[in-house]
C-alpha cells in the first residue's frame, strides 16, 4: 500500500469543476506542472470521445502534457519518463488490456521508485487499476475481455475499491456485491472523486 504519492481517482477526470479546481489545488497551484498523460487503456479503442474530451480540456490548462503509452516500454524508459514528470495521469479504455501492459512492463513498481512526491490521477479504468485488484470491471460487464490474465490483481496504490460511472440503477448491484467483499467499497459518479492525500481520504462532491 502505497504511502509516498498523493492520489486523485475520478470516473471522469476534469469534467466537473469542482474537481477540476481540486486537482489544480493539488497540481498547478503547488508548481506541479509536467503532467505524463497515459493514454494506453484506449489503445484498442481509436480516439473515443472521453479521450478526446479529457484532451481538450486539459488543453486549455497551464499544464505541459506529454501524452504516452507504456505498453511495451522498458522499466528504464518508464522510471525516466516517471522521474521528469510531476502528474502522473492514468487515462482510462479496457481495464485487463491496461492491467496486462501495467504488469509487463512493472509500471508499478516504476511509479513506486520515481513517484515519490508526485501525484497520480486515475480517470475510469485508470482509478480502478489503482485499487487493489478491478474484479470491479467486470460487474457491469461480465463477459469483459481479460487478455489472458489469470486474475485481476492491480495496483494497490490504496487500500480501498472503487465503483466508477455510478448511477442509481446499480444500488442493488453493489449491495451485493459488499456482502462478500472483504475490503471497503466506495462508488463515484461522474461528479464526484475520492482522494488520499497525505495518507487521509478526501470525498470531493459527497
Amino acid at each position: 500500500y502505497n504511502r509516498y504519492m498523493d492520489i486523485i481517482l475520478t470516473s471522469l477526470g476534469t469534467h466537473n469543476p469542482t474537481i477540476r479546481e481540486y486537482i489544480f489545488e493539488h497540481t498547478l497551484n503547488q508548481g506541479l506542472n509536467k503532467m505524463l498523460f497515459i493514454t494506453t487503456g484506449c489503445n484498442l479503442l481509436g480516439e473515443p470521445d472521453f479521450l478526446i474530451d479529457e484532451q481538450q480540456r486539459l488543453a486549455q490548462t497551464e499544464f505541459d502534457i506529454t501524452q504516452y503509452d507504456i505498453a511495451d516500454k522498458s522499466f528504464e524508459e518508464l522510471c525516466s519518463v516517471i522521474a521528469t514528470n510531476d502528474v502522473i495521469w492514468m487515462h482510462g479504455g479496457k481495464p485487463f488490456y491496461l492491467l496486462k501492459h501495467i504488469r509487463e512492463t512493472r509500471f508499478k513498481d516504476a511509479l513506486l521508485q520515481e513517484g515519490k512526491e508526485k501525484i497520480y490521477v486515475g480517470q475510469s479504468s485508470g482509478s480502478y487499476i489503482a485499487c487493489p485488484n478491478i474484479d470491479m470491471a467486470l460487474w457491469k460487464k461480465p463477459d469483459r475481455e481479460r487478455f489472458c490474465l489469470e486474475d485481476a490483481t492491480a495496483m494497490g496504490l490504496v487500500d480501498f475499491m472503487i465503483f466508477a460511472h455510478h448511477v442509481p440503477k446499480y444500488n442493488e448491484l453493489i449491495k451485493e456485491k459488499k456482502r462478500d467483499l472483504d475490503i471497503e467499497l466506495f462508488t463515484i459518479t461522474d461528479e464526484q472523486a475520492i482522494a488520499v492525500i497525505n495518507g487521509k481520504r478526501e470525498f470531493i462532491n459527497y
